[in-house]
């Protein structure tokens, strides 16, 4: 096992981690796609500092724009060392992040562990719209 060190699940911290171990190439216009969010190199750099070593190319690319212009970017990505020293506790790490985004995408998940929490037990609190009672069948105390 490595010494690698893995963000808590549902960050975009973890989301960027599960995307690398599945050998993704990734740039910002990509993760935006999928995060709404432009801060890839941040989570990069967060990654980095946990002992990640995210692989990075500079790319340039000629843009839509008519006068010409070139954009310059980076892609991340691991290594497939990276990926194999992982192993399989990065695997199922990834795979959890990605179940998570599933709940997530259909309402099911909190953004964090104690919005999950307080979910549920709010779901057990009956509140009656018309403030009365819903008595079960049978029922005649009152």
């Amino acid at each position: 096992m490595s010494d690698f060190k893995y963000p808590r699940i549902g960050s975009l911290e973890s989301r960027t981690l599960a995307r690398l171990l599945r050998s993704e190439r990734m740039t910002h216009r990509h993760f935006q796609g999928e995060s709404c969010t432009y801060r890839l190199a941040a989570y990069v750099y967060s990654l980095s500092i946990k002992g990640w070593p995210v692989e990075r190319r500079q790319r340039v690319s000629k843009t839509n724009d008519p006068t010409d212009r070139k954009a310059n970017y980076t892609v991340y990505y691991f290594s497939l060392n990276t990926i194999r020293v992982a192993g399989r506790h990065g695997l199922e790490y990834a795979l959890k992040v990605f179940l998570w985004e599933e709940r997530r995408s259909r309402g099911k998940a909190a953004t964090n562990p104690r919005q999950n929490n307080k979910s549920k037990r709010d779901a057990k609190k009956v509140v009656p719209l018309n403030g009365t009672t819903k008595r079960k069948k049978g029922d005649t105390s009152g």
